[in-house]
């Protein structure tokens, strides 16, 4: 990652932030498929994610943000999961990593490899022995030079919305 870039824990303030990476994300993966971008849809997850991010923020939500020149230019967070006591999470809680996003004009810098890597280190600070995440098509390479492996979960969607 190039020394022009700053990479420290988001605050509330940076909610706005954070939401506008999360929906930019979904639009781009949208694009990369070939399906047009449902602006309604993406409303929604706006709104949404600003009142679930709001309700948790700084607790079971956690994220950071990559700045240049003092603007935001990537961002990533991860959500603390209630999961059942299980081998992989024997807290009963699991680290889930998620809304990584990049602003285009600022890709190829590592800073999604970067944010990855202080989440994880966030992580492993706290006790937690693995690191959750579903990784798009374009987020698969990074994930997979960092030690990510394929896990033994499927999914079913029974709605879109």
């Amino acid at each position: 990652m190039s020394d022009d870039y700053l990479v420290r824990e988001a605050t509330e303030d940076d909610i706005p932030v954070l939401v506008r990476s999360r929906v930019r994300m979904f639009e781009d993966m949208a694009v990369h498929r070939g399906d047009p971008i449902d602006r309604e849809l993406m409303a929604w997850i706006g709104r949404e994610s600003t009142a679930v991010f709001e309700a948790g923020f700084g607790g079971e939500h956690v994220g950071w943000v990559a700045e240049r020149d003092g603007a935001a230019v990537a961002s990533a967070m991860v959500t603390i999961q209630p999961w059942l006591p299980h081998p992989r999470y024997p807290s009963g809680n699991r680290p889930y990593f998620h809304s990584v996003h990049t602003v285009p004009e600022h890709r190829g810098h590592g800073l999604a490899r970067r944010l990855t890597e202080v989440a994880i280190d966030w992580a492993r600070a706290r006790g937690f022995v693995t690191f959750a995440l579903h990784a798009s098509e374009q987020g698969r390479p990074i994930y997979e030079r960092l030690g990510f492996v394929p896990a033994s979960e499927y999914v079913l969607p029974l709605t879109y919305r």
